[in-house]
């Protein structure tokens, strides 16, 4: 499942709303969005700590001064980057099911459903991977009452757990998951799994390489109880 792909203009909204912006305001946009992309560029070759907000302001094509006006501080910028990654990530998943129910040539079993969900979560499972520091902190900012980024977070988080849902409605719909179980529910309770394997990996230092083999035995687990006992 191709989720990774990151098209800021389109993840923050941008183009839609090009037309209806004056210059001033599409100046603004342009700008905060390539600190974003200057950001998550120098992400994907080293650590934080290597990186500094003048050469970010410097690959986006500002001043230090000017990054500043737009991120109050450096860990504010690396944590709306990260928000920036997830949002990409959600926005491919619900693409994704989307793709998948428009084509009738595609297998629609209990498993097909449930390799849906663990798809998704394993795009969420590599974004981790690829940054432990800053997702543990994002998901920590996503409870904080008055956090923009913690805003963004419950946001993405709100949007997940509803496409998840939908996903076990459709299961249920034509008879592969058990339709006594409560979907929003289930997809509520696949997320604080999630949720809390990311927060427990960081906080005891668990091995980072085993952070998917345990998170999907978790979700499995979880979700086990959708399955009918003819599939099991």
């Amino acid at each position: 499942m191709n989720v990774l792909k990151l098209d800021l203009g389109t993840e923050w909204g941008y183009a839609g709303r090009a037309m209806s912006m004056s210059l001033r305001e599409r100046k603004k946009v342009e700008t905060h969005e390539r600190l974003l992309a200057s950001t998550i560029e120098l992400l994907a070759l080293r650590g934080i700590d290597q990186i500094t907000t003048r050469e970010i302001a410097e690959r986006a094509g500002v001043g230090e001064a000017t990054l500043f006006r737009y991120f109050p501080n450096k860990r504010n910028l690396f944590l709306s980057a990260y928000g920036t990654r997830f949002g990409a990530i959600v926005s491919g998943y619900s693409r994704e099911q989307e793709s998948l129910n428009a084509d009738p040539g595609l297998g629609h079993t209990g498993r097909d459903y449930l390799a849906r969900i663990l798809n998704g979560y394993r795009a969420l499972a590599d974004l981790y991977i690829s940054d432990p520091e800053n997702a543990a902190s994002y998901i920590r900012e996503s409870f904080q009452l008055g956090s923009v980024v913690g805003v963004g977070g419950q946001s993405h988080g709100d949007r997940w757990i509803g496409l998840t849902t939908d996903v076990i409605r459709k299961g249920q719909d034509v008879g592969e998951f058990v339709v006594t179980i409560d979907a929003d529910l289930m997809a509520q309770n696949c997320h604080a799994v999630y949720v809390h394997n990311s927060i427990k990996t960081h906080v005891r230092k668990l091995k980072i390489e085993n952070y998917w083999e345990v998170l999907s035995a978790r979700l499995e687990l979880v979700l086990a109880p959708l399955l009918p006992l003819r599939l099991v």
